[in-house]
């Protein structure tokens, strides 16, 4: 067998303006890469959200609700509790009305339950919302305070909807940075003259891609009807995004057209790859906060909840669910207990078991304390 003779191919050679280009051009696809991915999962977590949380979140309100109810009347008629057990059991349902109206909203709060609550000492669903509302706000100002960013919050109501909530926040942290960004005379006009230096630059070279593009793109020179019909697509593409000032697409069609010829780049100016190079880290920067804000979308809003500050992936989300379903269940059960002909009984029976358990954690902790003061 004759023997396979390989020609090694010359290695291409950049220069440091176009190592820089293509690195920076990578980093952008794997970055954007990274936006869709997050996005997909984001939008998976929100469907598995509808399709089982709120599900089970609903069913969990309305078993909430039955429970106040059952419980308020064993409350009103039993004649075998003591002082401190009715005291124990008013503590419980006022618990559950809590955690209803955590779940439903002010809006979603059955008037019922809210009739309930008011008759065992309940402060109501507005001013129990405004007790826990006011020191976020104050939280929230002090952090951005913190930053130089000044906010004001005080028109926040708890009537509001949590998505109204946001967009109130994102307004107002909005203008706070505008007014952080504030510059003296003098640094606003050295900003934009430099600033209008850069978008003369930019112009220029807008201007010389979509000319470049517009000829080697024109469909009418191509009479393979594939090729052709791609390059009207690419036509329409370039033809927008010139019109709308749009110079990342533009950059992004041309790196297409550069892929498919058999030049290493189609940019021959260092300087029009020092303003292309520029505009890509714009690019990265601009996506790589997006990326970190995704999550605090408020199209998001419902998961959230259920994470500290990022999203960590579905199966946290799988896990919240499956905790559900046995909260459910446990629910359901305590109101089976509480409609049986025994339910004085076993409650009483039950609230002397929670009574125990909470003296053993109370002598232990006072144990534990007086051995530390000891040393």
């Amino acid at each position: 067998m004759p023997a396979v003779i390989r020609i090694k191919q010359p290695k291409e050679t950049l220069n440091e303006d176009q190592m820089t280009f293509r690195r920076l051009k990578n980093q952008l696809e794997t970055l954007k890469e990274k936006e869709r991915k997050r996005q997909t999962e984001l939008d998976q977590g929100l469907l598995f959200y509808h399709e089982k949380i709120r599900i089970e979140e609903e069913k969990i309100d309305r078993a909430l609700e039955e429970r106040i109810h059952y419980a308020y009347q064993l409350y009103k008629t039993a004649k075998s509790f003591s002082k401190r057990e009715l005291n124990a059991l008013r503590e419980l349902i006022l618990i559950d009305i809590d955690s209803l109206l955590k779940s439903a909203g002010i809006h979603g709060m059955p008037k019922k339950v809210e009739e309930i609550g008011k008759a065992l000492g309940w402060k109501g669903a507005e001013a129990t919302l405004k007790d826990e509302l006011d020191p976020m706000i104050e939280e929230i100002e002090t952090m951005f305070a913190s930053q130089g960013i000044k906010i004001d919050l005080s028109h926040v109501d708890v009537k509001d909807s949590e998505e109204e909530i946001i967009r109130k926040l994102f307004e107002q942290v909005n203008t706070g940075m505008d007014e952080k960004e504030n510059l003296s005379p003098k640094q606003s006009a050295k900003k934009s003259n430099k600033q209008q230096k850069i978008e003369e630059l930019q112009k220029k070279s807008m201007n010389a891609i979509y000319k470049q593009l517009a000829k080697a793109l024109h469909p009418d020179l191509e009479f393979d009807p594939e090729k052709k019909a791609k390059k009207e697509e690419q036509m329409k593409r370039l033809t927008l995004a010139y019109e709308n000032g749009d110079l990342p697409t533009l950059l992004e069609l041309e790196q297409e057209w550069v892929d498919s010829s058999s030049r290493h780049s189609a940019i021959e100016s260092s300087e029009q790859l020092k303003i292309y190079n520029g505009i890509l880290r714009q690019q990265i920067g601009v996506i790589k906060d997006r990326i970190e804000m995704l999550f605090l979308h408020p199209r998001y809003l419902p998961i959230q909840q259920f994470y500290e500050d990022r999203f960590t992936g579905i199966a946290s989300l799988r896990e919240v669910y499956q905790d559900m379903r046995t909260d459910l269940e446990s629910i359901e059960s305590f109101i089976d207990q509480l409609k049986s002909p025994q339910a004085e009984k076993i409650l009483k029976r039950t609230l002397q078991q929670e009574r125990a358990m909470q003296e053993i954690e109370s002598n232990l902790f006072s144990q534990l304390f007086s051995a530390k003061n000891g040393r």
